[in-house]
This record gives structure tokens, C-alpha cells and sequence, in this order.
């Protein structure tokens, strides 16, 4: 039986065409969780759609990427590296290390690399990196590295073939000291910050932090300023960084000369080195002086937080025993590199005062020539002594040559002491003083704590000096003094002004207020007035005795033997 329609029903059916009966789907009654469903099927199926888009354009942005990063070779290092010495697969050798990537730095490191290599006391190696657009031929002919010149270092090319960019050049410089490493050791590398490219110095200097090299960052001037680096050898530029300085200033009742002193300090030439702290020590009886006290507040060198004003509470006594114990224990060193300068207010220092300490600490504290010697050396002066021990003067080194001799009795103006050293001192110290500070009934042995070959001066026995030079002497130790040869009246490392005497000095020879002032050292002249150039070797040194007698390395070895073989307990300690 055919299916009943109402009338609207059969007025719907027969308006419409017959194309449209063609196809035909039941109505759906929709309602909000058929609308829901649908709006979710649509929402699911863009996004698998849009993921295989992204998934599609990744992957062909990748194959872009990998055919456009070049490969990081050095296909010129191997065949510098592979010739090298047996000695560089050792960590302790004589290899050093000049790199760069820029062709202005490797410039002015190549003036620098090619003096050192002339000395013979280092092996000299130079490392070009970069990529494609550094040219290593063209660079050796124009710096005078080429096979053909005069210039006893090894060339390594460690240049790539293709253009880099930023980051990956970054990458390249840090494959490339992974190499060079792994092939030398360097004791030491060179490099300069001024002119290199800050992206590759951040990659060397995390490097060498990384490998355990020590870094030297040399300045423009370099070749001019610091050439006296280039006669060093590798153990001592691997100490490049170690020495520090403490400066002690104690000051008198004239305070008028203190801000001559630290404007010297402020002026001087550091080459990135510079004393770690300054301590002025102002007298109880003698306040600072209103402008003198406002120079000290604005004075921010080498920084506000590295310099320290004392005030004793008390002053030391008036006897020689509390003098001396009060310099004394005036500095401690914190570690083995940590030496003190002891300056006279009075004094006023040369520009390059401290190239002659930091040269001549290098040379022989730390290139292990005093190992297994007889006698050592605690201390380093800047200025000459004015009379002997007596009192007699004035003080005549009688040098056949310029250079630097050796005396036992320490300087009072302007003086570096070593830290073992001064370690040393002042546990003997504490223990010499127990002699005098005791009670007699306390004491069971009787020492003999004279010097020998001389008798000291009234002004001498009073200070802290007295003990010292005993020190000194039972220990063979010496201290560095400097002889410019015939400028050595006119140009000094620093200058004791007179205009007034100084509590530090102990007047011993102290000028008289009419003399003529000498001129501090500019420029080249410490070196240009060493013979050749070069501080003279430990073993080559002239001595002096304690009564000022020329004295060579034999005939000082048995003046030693004898007097510590006719010295009392003491000696045991020293």
C-alpha cells in the first residue's frame, strides 16, 4: 500500500525538477551535539592538514640548509702540524703560541713573534685561522714570515676553503686550537684583543680556559714597548699572569711628597698588569692634611675598593725593637705569588718601573734558575743603596758593565720582596725577637747574632733592617739591584726627593736638600742599557758583600759555607 502524504507534503514533491530526485538524502534532524561533532572533524582536519604543510616546507628548508653550510676543514694544518718536534706531545715544553684570524693583528703579533724566535730560549709558533678570504702566502710575504726570512718560527695555516659566517667561524677558530693543542701544548698563547675580531677572541679565550693555556694579551705597542718580553723563556711566560704586587705606603709627618707618589703609581705603564692593592698607613701623631686627605678620597686607581687607608690606634714605641716589629708585621702575603712594594712617601717612580720589576721577578723567580742553588734572591730594588753598612759613602757598585748586581742588605725606598721569602723572614723574625722580649731566666742558649766583615752603623742597628740583613746572610740571599751603565747618575728607576726626610728612611745616607735631582727612565732605556738586551744570567751576576767586596759565584759559595759553619742555632731556623 502506497505510503500517505499530506498535502503540503505532495505540493513539496511535485515542485521540484526531476534532476534534483536524481540524488537524494534524508533530511537530518540537526541539533547541538551533531553540530559539535562536525565543527570537531573540521577542526581535526585542518590541522592534519597544516602539519603536513609545516612537516613538508621543514623538510625541504633542511636539504637547503645542508647544501648551503659548508664543511669545516683545514686542509693546509696537518702538514705543518705533523713536522713539529716529538716535544710537543708534552705538556712541559718550550712551544709558544702567536694566533690570530685578523690580518692587522697578526700583523703586529708577527713583529712581535718574529724578535722572539731570534733568542733561541722558545720554540715560536704562528697560527693564521679564518676562512676562504684570508690568504696565508700573501700574508707571510708581507709580514717577513716566509721561508725565506730571517724569522725562526714555524707558520701553521689553519684557514679554511669556504666563506664563514659569524657563528660558524666562532666554531672553526675552536676546532682549530683542538688541533693545534693536541700537536704543541703551547706553554703560553698570544694574542691581540685590540685589533682581533671579538668574536674570535671570546672562542680563544674560552679555549685556553677550557686547555689550561695561559693567555697574553698584548697591547698595539707590543713590539716597541714590551720588547724585553721576548727574551724570556717559556716558564716564565707561562707565569705571565701569576706575579701580583701589593704597594705599602707609610707616611711621615711630611705628607706634601704622598700625592706625587700615587699619581707616579697612576701614570706608570702596566700593560694590562697592575699592583692588586694599595695601603696608605697614616701616622697618630700626624694627620693627613685636609687637601691632602681630599686627593686621597678621589683617588680611584687602580679602583676605590683596592685601596685602604690605615690608622694605627697606637704608635710604636720609640725603641728599635718596636719600630721593627711594627714594619714587619705591617704585610702578610696571602699566597706564593703575592710580593709587597714598600715605597717611601718621598719617592716619585718612572713610567716604566714596573716593566723592571715584572721583567726581572719573571726571569729569575720564575724561570727555575735558583733551583738547587746556594744562594737565592728575595727582593727586587728600584733604587741603588747611598752608603754601606757603616755609614760610610757613598755606595760604589764598581761595574765593569751595565746590568744589575746583587748585595744582601735590603733597600728602604722603593723595594719588592718576594712572598716566600718574606714568609720566611717573619717566622724568623718572631723567633728572634723572643731572645730580647723574653726573660732572661727563659733563655738557655747563648747566640751570636753578629755580622761578620763589617760593623754596622748606629742608624742601621736601630731599624728592621738589622734583622733582615742577618736573615740575608744566614740564608745566602740577595737582593736585584739595577746598574744602567753610564746614565746611571742621571737616569734611575725612581727618585727619593729631600726635600724632607722621611720616617721610613733610617737617614742613612739620606741626601742633603741642595743635591741635584736625577731623572727618571723613559722609554726604551732600561733595555737599551742592559748588555744585548738581556738580563744577565744567575750565574753571570756580580756580588757583593756585606762590606761591599766584588765577589763571584765560587769565592761567595765559601764565604757562605764558612760563615754558616760558624753560625749558632739561628742559622738551624733560617
Amino acid at each position: 500500500m502506497a505510503p500517505a502524504y499530506d498535502e503540503f507534503e505532495l505540493k513539496e514533491r511535485q515542485r521540484r525538477s526531476p534532476s534534483d530526485a536524481i540524488i537524494s538524502f534524508p533530511r537530518i534532524r540537526r541539533n547541538r551535539r551533531t553540530s559539535a561533532c562536525i565543527a570537531a572533524v573540521i577542526v581535526i582536519g585542518l590541522y592534519y592538514l597544516l602539519n603536513s604543510v609545516i612537516r613538508l616546507l621543514g623538510a625541504e628548508g633542511s636539504r637547503e640548509s645542508k647544501t648551503v653550510t659548508p664543511r669545516i676543514r683545514f686542509p693546509y694544518l696537518y702538514s705543518t702540524l705533523s713536522t713539529t718536534s716529538a716535544a710537543g706531545l708534552r705538556s712541559w715544553n718550550q712551544n709558544v703560541l702567536f694566533i690570530a684570524a685578523d690580518l692587522k693583528a697578526a700583523g703586529r703579533l708577527a713583529v712581535t713573534a718574529c724578535e722572539m724566535s731570534k733568542h733561541n730560549r722558545v720554540q715560536v709558533h704562528f697560527a693564521l685561522l679564518g676562512d676562504g678570504s684570508v690568504k696565508a702566502d700573501d700574508f707571510q710575504n708581507l709580514s717577513g714570515l716566509g721561508p725565506e726570512s730571517d724569522c725562526m718560527l714555524t707558520f701553521h695555516d689553519g684557514t679554511t676553503m669556504a666563506q664563514l659566517t659569524l657563528p660558524l667561524l666562532e666554531k672553526a677558530v675552536k676546532y682549530a686550537m683542538v688541533h693545534l693543542h693536541r700537536f704543541l701544548h703551547p706553554q703560553v698563547m698570544f694574542i691581540d684583543t685590540e685589533n682581533e675580531n671579538p668574536v674570535v677572541s671570546k672562542a680563544l679565550k674560552e679555549t685556553a680556559r677550557s686547555s689550561g693555556i695561559p693567555m697574553i694579551e698584548l697591547p698595539s705597542n707590543a713590539a716597541e714597548k714590551l720588547r724585553w718580553m721576548t727574551r724570556l723563556g717559556s716558564q716564565s711566560l707561562r707565569a705571565w699572569n701569576r706575579p701580583k704586587v701589593e704597594v705599602f705606603i707609610r707616611c711621615d709627618k711630611h705628607h706634601g711628597n704622598l700625592e706625587r707618589l700615587l699619581r707616579s703609581l697612576q701614570n706608570a705603564d702596566y700593560f694590562g698588569i697592575m699592583p692588586s692593592r694599595i695601603t696608605i698607613e697614616v701616622g697618630t701623631t700626624s694627620p693627613l692634611h685636609p687637601f691632602t686627605q681630599e686627593f686621597i678620597e678621589g683617588f680611584s686607581w687602580p679602583s676605590r675598593d683596592r685601596i685602604g687607608i690605615r690608622y694605627p690606634i697606637f704608635p710604636p714605641g720609640s725603641d728599635s725593637v718596636s719600630q721593627a716589629i711594627h714594619h714587619v708585621q705591617s704585610f702578610y702575603p696571602a699566597d706564593k705569588d703575592t710580593g709587597v712594594l714598600f715605597l717611601d712617601p718621598n719617592v716619585e717612580l718612572s713610567p716604566y718601573y714596573f716593566h723592571w720589576l715584572h721583567y726581572a721577578t719573571l726571569e729569575y723567580l720564575y724561570a727555575g734558575y735558583l733551583e738547587g742553588a746556594d744562594y737565592e734572591l728575595y727582593g727586587i730594588s728600584l733604587t741603588t743603596p747611598k752608603s754601606f753598612l757603616n755609614g760610610t759613602g757613598p755606595f760604589n757598585p764598581n761595574l765593569t758593565e751595565a746590568g744589575a748586581y746583587l748585595y744582601a742588605t735590603p733597600s728602604t725606598e722603593a723595594v719588592l720582596f718576594f712572598p716566600q721569602t718574606w714568609k720566611q723572614f717573619f717566622t724568623y723574625f718572631q723567633w728572634r725577637i723572643q731572645g730580647i722580649l723574653m726573660p732572661p731566666p727563659r733563655i738557655h742558649i747563648k747566640r751570636n747574632f753578629t755580622l761578620p766583615d763589617v760593623v754596622p752603623s748606629a742608624e742601621f742597628t736601630s731599624s728592621w733592617l738589622l734583622y733582615f740583613t742577618e736573615f740575608a746572610k744566614a740564608r745566602g740571599s740577595f737582593m736585584l739591584y739595577p746598574n744602567f751603565g753610564s746614565d746611571f747618575d742621571t737616569e734611575v728607576l725612581a727618585i727619593c726627593h729631600s726635600e724632607r726626610p722621611s720616617a721610613a728612611n733610617y737617614k742613612m745616607g739620606s741626601r742633603n736638600p741642595g743635591q741635584n735631582e736625577q731623572r727618571l727612565i723613559q722609554g726604551m732605556a732600561i733595555l737599551n742599557s742592559l748588555p744585548g738586551w738581556n738580563l744577565p744570567r744567575w750565574i753571570d751576576h756580580s756580588f757583593r758583600s756585606i762590606a761591599g767586596e766584588v765577589m763571584n759565584g765560587s769565592t761567595l759559595e765559601v764565604a757562605f759555607h764558612v760563615y754558616v759553619s760558624q753560625c749558632t742555632t739561628f742559622c738551624e731556623l733560617c
